[in-house]
């Protein structure tokens, strides 16, 4: 077997990050099939070539088939765009990566030769891209036993992806075997995937375009944007599983008359092209696998670039003199209420006091400071004109809980995930563990600390939440959610310095634990909504419960009547009531009755569907406690257009401070049980 094949393809999995990979897109996979498979088996078409658009009644076979093209769709084009951009950043820092740590000069001098060692690389890339695409068959296979695809369209597919990632794989080679270092031969592999993706949609743009630059000129012009157009390999398998995506009918209004090259003709011609590009990749890297590098070019000889290096330099080195000469972390002032603090825990006391001393720190650390004050006065300005609006004090209290959970979320995770790194660094762990504190009471202290200190400093704040409450003939929040808001917001701050605790002990310094905290809170409380609003996980839930989805704009509306025409909800009415449900029938003049059904059954189905459509709001409402960004989005004053009341606004608030214990508790017990690990 040849050693460089083997050691490319057994090296890559036993790296940890290859597996990491496997299980992303492993996860990727299940979402986006998830995603495609609800989205087609719970959506009904609609027949818009009449009017009103009403829903089509569809049979079973034909709803399966449906579905089965859709999860094809999906997967292929993903297929495709993943490939296509994973096949040559794997591969571009392979050869320069052996030129920038000298392993490349004893390669050359071995009896194996630049074809050799160039292709070996290749076969052990597309090699672990296939072991890669295998995760996918069984998706394809559910896909294709479902129906509306047929094996020639999977094969199709499988040849786009195939040649798609044998012309990554060349052109990755080419980059890495003429980059000095990995670095470059990576950024030119992301520039040119841009650059690729960028002319391909500006040949789109111009293919459909009556008014484009391309489209009024010869007809060269016009076959340039088809070519640029079809050049792209997610283009192609997007006009192989759904054309109305990358084919519009009409462009601002105005119907395109142009026509397409034939996809039949096309499909071919592209995989060819990117089959011979990937081998000509191929050829120029074995070319310059074994070039010499020239010494540093014009950039490095030039005097007057040396001369701004030496300048350079000679700043950086007075700055850095002149930074010796103070004294850093010396303290600058105490605000006025630090002797006022007291504690019985003398951690705690320190801790807590250190919070309210000013020290001298960086620029960027001074603007951050300024940042969050000037954050906070101007959120405390509004709230208190809000307090005095008698029209918009409901939203007060609204911006007040967003305020208080926004800087709570920056100031205690910052203070927390100083707590442990900071101790190490500064030398004074040590003597914190030789104190009469148990392990238990230092992991609770430490968790603690920045919530007392954040308590104190937004004192005011969290006494102004409560003004928000109706007084006399001003309006107002209900006492009660606003007591649940706070808990919220008290139990989601208390989990943040939970887990910016976890990472500061398991953190080297510092700066990588703030890194880590900021990343993950990022994560949480930011990407984490938008996925779980995206993949429609708050509608999947209800639909779990109550088997039936809520309405898309999750407000209820009694006069809705597309929801009531949906075939789950008259599916789900006949399942528990054993009724048949009245189907709304239109005629050619756009009139609509129920047919044979009486009054009272039609009544008995609309207040059915009104109770069914109220509890899968709440539960949809309730199925994102889990996160507080989703819980403070629907806090405020219950509206009188949703079943979302002040009683299902304190459950929500109550099952996130659940969910918040249990976390708190789970990362308080690992951090003890780690702290007890080292002591031993």
């Amino acid at each position: 077997m040849n050693p460089i094949l083997k050691r490319e393809f057994f090296v890559r999995w036993r790296d940890w990050r290859s597996h990491l990979l496997l299980l992303g897109l492993a996860m990727l996979l299940s979402a986006a099939a998830y995603w495609s498979y609800s989205n087609a088996i719970n959506t009904t078409p609609i027949d818009y070539r009449i009017y009103p658009p009403r829903p089509v009644m569809e049979s079973l076979a034909t709803r399966a088939s449906r579905t089965g093209h859709a999860l094809f769709s999906t997967l292929a084009i993903g297929n495709v765009a993943i490939w296509f951009i994973m096949a040559p950043l794997l591969t571009a820092t392979g050869v320069a990566r052996e030129r920038e740590r000298g392993l490349l000069e004893s390669l050359q001098l071995s009896r194996m030769s630049a074809r050799s060692q160039v292709f070996s690389r290749a076969v052990s890339a597309m090699l672990y891209l296939l072991a890669l695409q295998l995760m996918t068959l069984p998706v394809y296979f559910v896909a294709f036993s479902f129906g509306g695809v047929s094996p020639g369209e999977i094969g199709r597919a499988w040849i786009v992806v195939a040649s798609a990632a044998w012309c990554g794989v060349g052109l990755g080679l080419m980059l890495s075997s003429s980059a000095g270092r990995p670095s470059g031969a990576l950024f030119s592999a992301v520039a040119l995937l841009c650059g690729w993706s960028l002319a391909a949609y500006l040949g789109m743009s111009e293919a459909f375009n009556p008014w484009g630059f391309l489209s009024l000129g010869p007809p060269s012009t016009k076959s340039l944007a088809q070519a640029m157009y079809w050049s792209h390999p997610v283009i192609v398998i997007t006009n192989l599983c759904e054309p109305t995506i990358v084919r519009p009918s009409s462009y601002f209004g105005v119907r395109v008359t142009g026509t397409l090259w034939p996809l039949s003709r096309m499909l071919p011609i592209c995989s060819l092209a990117w089959l011979c590009v990937g081998a000509i990749g191929l050829a120029k890297a074995r070319r310059d696998v074994t070039r010499a590098f020239a010494p540093a070019g014009w950039a490095g000889r030039n005097p007057i670039i040396e001369s701004l290096k030496r300048n350079r330099q000679q700043r950086i080195e007075a700055e850095r003199q002149r930074a010796s000469a103070k004294v850093g972390g010396a303290l600058l002032a105490d605000l006025p209420f630090d002797r006022l603090i007291r504690f019985k825990n003398p951690l705690l006391n320190r801790e807590v006091k250190s919070r309210f001393r000013l020290r001298r720190a960086s620029t960027p650390l001074w603007i951050g400071r300024a940042g969050v004050f000037l954050f906070a006065v101007v959120g405390w300005t509004i709230a208190i004109t809000m307090v005095f609006d008698g029209v918009g004090r409901p939203g007060g209290a609204l911006v007040v809980m967003w305020m208080e959970w926004v800087l709570g979320v920056a100031l205690v995770g910052t203070f927390a995930a100083s707590s442990f790194a900071r101790e190490r660094e500064a030398g004074t762990w040590e003597g914190v563990r030789l104190s009469l504190l148990s392990n238990g009471q230092i992991a609770r202290t430490k968790w603690a600390s920045p919530l007392v200190a954040f308590a104190l400093l937004t004192f005011p704040l969290w006494l102004l939440l409560f003004a928000f409450a109706p007084i006399g003939d001003w309006s107002g929040v209900p006492f009660r959610v606003l007591l649940s808001g706070g808990l919220a917001v008290a139990a989601s701050l208390s989990f943040v310095s939970a887990l910016a605790v976890w990472i500061s002990l398991r953190a080297r310094n510092t700066t990588t634990a703030t890194c880590w905290t900021l990343g993950t809170l990022l994560a949480l409380f930011c990407i984490a909504p938008v996925a779980w609003g995206g993949l429609g996980m708050d509608a999947w839930s209800a639909r779990q419960i109550l088997g039936v989805s809520p309405p898309v704009t999750f407000l209820y509306n009694s006069n809705d009547s597309g929801w009531r025409e949906q075939n789950e909800v008259r599916d789900r009415y006949t399942l528990e009531t054993g009724l048949t449900a009245p189907i709304r029938q239109y005629n050619i003049y756009g009139n609509s009755d129920y047919g044979g059904a009486t009054s009272s059954e039609v009544e008995q189905y609309w207040a059915w569907c009104d109770a069914k459509q109220k509890a899968s709001v709440r539960i949809a409402a309730l199925s994102g406690a889990w996160n507080p960004a989703l819980v403070l989005d629907k806090m405020g004053q219950p509206r009188t257009d949703s079943p979302i009341d002040a009683n299902t606004l304190v459950q929500i608030s109550l099952v996130h401070v659940l969910f918040c214990s249990v976390a708190i508790a789970l990362l308080l017990g690992a951090v003890t049980l780690r702290l007890n690990v080292r002591s031993e």
